[in-house]
């Protein structure tokens, strides 16, 4: 299969993945909020971020492991790839068993320690049982996930988290429509997430020549992906303290619920950067499997097409949402949210600038394996946010930690862009020129149309919100398609062929 054919393949499938996701928050949370103290909600996020705290204290390994994977594959090197397959499975195995034991641990003083109403106390120690049987077998599959998105079959993993939240509206509708109980829903979904995952542990061995062993690991590989895996861990440590830790600060200043309010905004944004992530994520493999077979300037053609197409297909996105989050949060959750409209402008705003350079990311740690800039980077993000949120949430509340999250941002970009052009040998004025200016012209329609449609918009429900939002972006996408040059068109053309 060509580089064009698969990816087209991997963004098809990413694409229904990321659709099918959306649209079950844009249905779910409404619904049990309706239905759902928002305090135990809020503690169900909380303890969605303490999971995602175990997630990255494997080292960076799933990174390593993916990014290996691609090289391996593109090498036709399987035993490699075996002894890598192997090295996860044992690291992720004790992982999984230290996050279970201390969400056991942490149900009997997690109260002490956050702003808990009485009354949900109990309630909250029987969500911590509960993942505390559900995170050793989410942990435990990270590192098949991670050897299926290195060999860019996203098809899988895609269908499988499909399925997933296909699962999690119909229990949501039957469990707290006839039973009412949220921890019932939350249990039941853990469980079904398990069984679900299980598919991508066999399509690893039904693919590869692989088998799990207890012995025998390649030294030489354990030192690549550690190597690799180690900086990435600490980007992904970093990563907790701009995102994650948003809650635990919210939480431990404010209260429960607002980190309710604070997670409209931040589910908003975080969708976002889920469609950055869906042309990122499988050029982030194709780019390690061909820079395996050397950097030259066809692959700096790639980077630079590729960051050229990717900043024309979600700026648009990023102005549509930016311009109408008001009426779409309104419509979504209703007025008493009227408080996360200011925060989720907030958040979105530092999105301008990292659409620009967040495809370069990807290429220069996927293709040429460079995190150390990453790392640093990424680490005074992380220590500035800290600090901004801790100091601004206590004058600003929520709005201060939005505004602490996005001010080392704006701040980093220009550094950032500079930086990574440098590494790919690429003029930053030749950047500028083959990679942005070509997407003036869209992009200001986008503000044009955005605007149109905010202004005509009167108290919206969320249908007449959403039809409009696609309406508008699509004729965004067919003004950029046709300022496209033919070889492009070809491309595009390619990628969007419908696959089974």
């Amino acid at each position: 299969m060509s580089i064009i054919a698969r990816l087209g393949k991997n963004l098809q499938f990413s694409f229904y993945q990321r659709i099918i996701s959306t649209l079950s928050y844009l249905f779910l949370v409404p619904f049990i909020l309706d239905n759902v103290d928002h305090s135990l909600y809020g503690l169900n996020i909380l303890l969605l971020s303490l999971l995602g705290y175990f997630k990255v204290a494997d080292i960076g390994m799933q990174a390593g492991i993916s990014r290996f994977s691609a090289k391996f594959i593109g090498e036709g090197k399987n035993d490699e790839l075996n002894d890598l397959l192997n090295i996860g499975v044992k690291i992720y195995f004790l992982i999984g068993i230290v996050a279970s034991i201390s969400f056991f641990s942490l149900s009997y003083f997690y109260h002490d320690v956050f702003s808990v109403n009485e009354e949900i106390i109990q309630k909250g120690k029987t969500l911590f049982y509960i993942y505390a049987f559900s995170s050793f077998f989410i942990i435990f599959n990270a590192p098949f996930k991670g050897v299926l998105s290195g060999a860019q079959r996203q098809d899988i993993t895609s269908k499988v988290e499909i399925i997933i939240s296909l699962c999690k509206i119909l229990l949501a509708i039957i469990i707290l429509t006839y039973y009412k109980s949220y921890l019932t829903y939350v249990f039941f979904f853990q469980l079904f997430t398990i069984l679900f995952i299980t598919l991508n542990i066999y399509n690893v061995f039904k693919i590869f020549p692989c088998k799990l062993r207890l012995s025998n690991i390649s030294r030489t590989v354990f030192k690549q992906v550690v190597g690799f895996s180690g900086l990435m861990f600490l980007s992904g440590l970093f990563g907790i303290a701009i995102y994650q830790v948003d809650n635990i600060v919210i939480g431990r200043f404010i209260s429960l619920g607002a980190i309710t309010m604070y997670s409209i905004a931040f589910i908003i944004h975080q969708q976002i950067s889920s469609l950055n992530s869906l042309l990122c994520g499988p050029l982030f493999y194709i780019f390690s499997t061909e820079f395996a077979k050397g950097y030259n300037e066809r692959s700096k053609n790639m980077v630079m097409d590729a960051v050229h197409m990717h900043i024309g297909i979600m700026l648009p996105i990023l102005i549509i949402v930016i311009i109408n989050v008001d009426h779409f949060i309104l419509a979504w959750v209703g007025d008493n949210f009227n408080d996360a409209i200011l925060p989720a402008r907030i958040l979105l705003s530092y999105w301008f600038l990292t659409i620009i350079y967040s495809l370069l990311i990807d290429a220069a740690i996927g293709g040429l394996g460079k995190v150390k800039e990453i790392v640093i980077i990424t680490g005074f993000v992380a220590v500035a946010n800290l600090v901004l949120s801790i100091i601004l949430v206590k004058h600003m509340g929520i709005v201060g930690v939005a505004i602490g999250t996005s001010i080392p941002y704006l701040v980093v970009a220009p550094f950032y862009i500079i930086r990574l052009c440098r590494l790919f040998s690429i003029k930053i004025s030749s950047f500028i020129i083959k990679a942005i200016i070509p997407n003036i012209p869209h992009v200001l329609l986008s503000v044009v149309l955005a605007t149109a449609i905010h202004i005509l918009m009167r108290k919206p429900n969320l249908f007449e919100v959403l039809v409009l939002f696609g309406a508008c972006y699509g004729i965004i996408m067919l003004f950029g398609y046709v300022l496209l040059s033919e070889s492009k068109k070809n491309v595009v053309r390619k990628i969007i062929r419908p696959v089974m």
